[in-house]
C-alpha cells in the first residue's frame, strides 16, 4: 500500500482535505469565542488546503486509472471522472465550497462570521461522502456518524489549532478564550470518541479484525494517538481552564514551586499565575497539534483502506 504512488497521493490528499476541514470548522467555532478579525487568515488557509487536497487526490485517482498512459487522454479522463462518478461529484462540491470560503475570507464582520459558518456546515455535509459512508450497508447511519464525528473533531482540534499559539492574538486574548474553548472541548471530545466507537462497530465483524486487518490496525493507531491528545486536553482543562474560571485574587502573589499563589495561602490563582500557566502550556498545546496532524495522516490512509465489511 505504502509503495503505490496512486494510493500515496489519494491518502495524502485526503489528509490535506481533512486538515482544511479542521481549520475551516475550527474558524467557525472560534467565531463564537474570538474576534472576527482573527478569522480571515485561517479561513483563507483552510480553503486553500481544501483545494490542494482535492488536486492531490485527483492526481492519485488519475494514476490509479492509468490516465497518463501513452494512449490515454488525461484531460478527457479527468472530466469524465468529475462528471460521471460520485467520487468526482463530491470533490467538485468540496472545490466549490473552498472557493466560496476563500471569497468570504475577504469580507468584513458580520458577513465574515456568517460566511465561515455557512461554509463549515456545507463542508460537514459533504465530508462523509468522501469516505466509506456512501458504500456502507446502512448509508443514513454511516453518514450521520461521519458528519457528527467530523464536526466534533473539528470543533475540538480545529479550534485548538487557532487558539494554541498564544502569540496569535496576544496572551490576554488567550486568557479570555481558553475557558470558553475548554467548555467546548469537554463536549466535543466525548462526542468524537462515542461516534468513533460506533463507526468501528459497524465496520468490523469481530474484535479480532482490529489486529488481523490493515483497517483495524490503523484504527488502533488512531485510537492511541487520540487517547494521548485526550490526556493532554484533560490536563489542560484541570490546570488552565478551571483556574481561569475562578475569580482572580487581588492580593499580592508569591512564587512557590514554579507557580504564583495567593499571599493568603488559599491556593486561588492570581492573574500573574494564570499568565504563567498559559505561557508554559504553549508547548504542550502545540504538541497536541502535532499529534493531531499525525491523526490526520492516519485518517487519510484509513479512508483508502477497505473496512472488512466492504471487502
Amino acid at each position: 500500500m505504502f509503495g503505490d504512488p496512486a494510493l500515496l497521493s489519494t491518502a495524502s490528499g485526503r489528509g490535506v482535505v481533512l486538515a482544511g476541514m479542521l481549520v475551516l470548522v475550527g474558524a467557525a467555532t472560534c467565531s463564537w469565542i474570538a474576534p472576527s478579525r482573527a478569522l480571515a487568515r485561517p479561513m483563507r488557509a483552510g480553503a486553500l488546503l481544501l483545494l490542494v487536497g482535492v488536486m492531490v487526490q485527483a492526481f492519485g485517482q488519475l494514476l490509479a486509472f492509468e490516465a497518463w498512459a501513452p494512449d490515454a487522454a488525461p484531460l478527457h479522463d479527468t472530466l469524465a471522472i468529475i462528471g460521471n462518478t460520485n467520487w468526482g461529484h463530491t470533490r467538485l462540491a468540496v472545490t466549490l465550497i473552498a472557493f466560496v470560503g476563500f471569497v468570504f475570507s475577504f469580507a468584513r464582520s458580520p458577513l465574515l462570521d456568517m460566511g465561515v459558518r455557512v461554509v463549515a456546515v456545507a463542508l460537514l455535509g459533504v465530508l462523509p461522502l468522501l469516505g466509506h459512508a456512501a458504500s456502507s450497508s446502512n448509508v443514513p447511519l454511516a453518514y450521520a456518524l461521519g458528519m457528527v464525528h467530523a464536526a466534533g473533531a473539528a470543533m475540538w482540534l480545529g479550534a485548538l489549532a487557532l487558539l494554541a499559539p498564544t502569540w496569535w492574538m496576544g496572551l490576554h486574548s488567550t486568557l479570555v478564550m481558553l475557558p470558553r474553548y475548554g467548555r467546548l472541548a469537554m463536549f466535543a471530545a466525548p462526542l468524537v470518541i462515542a461516534t468513533g466507537v460506533l463507526t468501528v462497530w459497524t465496520r468490523l465483524e469481530t474484535p479480532v479484525q482490529l489486529l488481523s486487518t490493515t483497517y483495524g490496525r490503523l484504527i488502533l493507531a488512531k485510537s492511541v494517538l487520540v487517547a494521548i491528545i485526550l490526556a493532554f486536553g484533560a490536563r489542560h482543562h484541570r490546570r488552565l481552564t478551571r483556574s481561569f474560571e475562578r475569580s482572580p485574587d487581588n492580593n499580592p502573589a508569591r512564587f512557590e514551586f514554579g507557580v504564583y499563589t495567593s499571599a493568603l495561602g488559599d491556593g486561588r490563582p492570581t492573574a500573574a499565575s494564570r499568565i504563567l500557566m498559559a505561557y508554559t502550556a504553549r508547548h504542550t498545546l502545540l504538541l497536541e497539534l502535532l499529534l493531531a496532524a499525525v491523526v490526520l495522516a492516519v485518517t487519510g490512509w484509513l479512508g483508502e483502506s477497505e473496512p472488512p465489511t466492504l471487502e
